[in-house]
């Protein structure tokens, strides 16, 4: 299956604030890692470049096993940085 990717800018009323998101086929993949928790980690790692490395790369992880879920077929961020590019991508 071909799906249309596109990256839109998004409003969101309850923050009032707008961000960047990422459709396939028109449907938003609404995904996204509570700022909270994701201040923490930066506190956590303060200016450790292995820590930091470390936490953007579990962060990567997950952000590819919930796209793949979404999508029925495991992806890589090579396929989806592709996909981007390229406005689609094919899951065959």
């Amino acid at each position: 299956m071909r799906y249309k990717v596109e990256i839109l800018e998004v409003y969101d009323p309850e923050t009032e604030e707008k961000y960047r998101a990422l459709y396939f086929n028109g449907t938003l993949f609404d995904w996204g890692i509570n700022p909270t928790e994701l201040n923490h980690a930066k506190s956590f790692c303060y200016n450790d470049p292995f820590l930091k490395k470390t936490v953007h790369g579990d962060i990567c992880k997950y952000f590819l096993q919930c796209l793949s879920e979404v999508l029925e077929k495991k992806v890589t961020i090579t396929e989806i940085n592709q996909a981007i590019e390229n406005g689609y991508i094919d899951l065959s």
